[in-house]
């Protein structure tokens, strides 16, 4: 992904993501989880949700990845 993972930015780079920047991940996530627990047909835990599971396209949208 073009923005790479959650972690990279909150550990390794010096700057700081904006306040909308954060929300917008932070409800991108939110949406991937609603959808994996009550949207889709079969419930799916991840069981494995932190930083560096969380990539990031070009805009900031929030993928969640890592699932097994």
């Amino acid at each position: 992904m073009e923005n790479r993972s959650l972690d990279t930015h909150l550990f390794k780079l010096k700057s700081l993501l904006a306040w909308g920047t954060r929300y917008k991940i932070a409800h991108g996530l939110a949406s991937a989880l609603l959808y994996l627990h009550e949207e889709w047909e079969q419930c799916v835990l991840h069981r494995d949700i932190k930083p560096s599971n969380v990539m990031l396209d070009s805009n900031f949208n929030a993928k969640l990845g890592d699932f097994g």
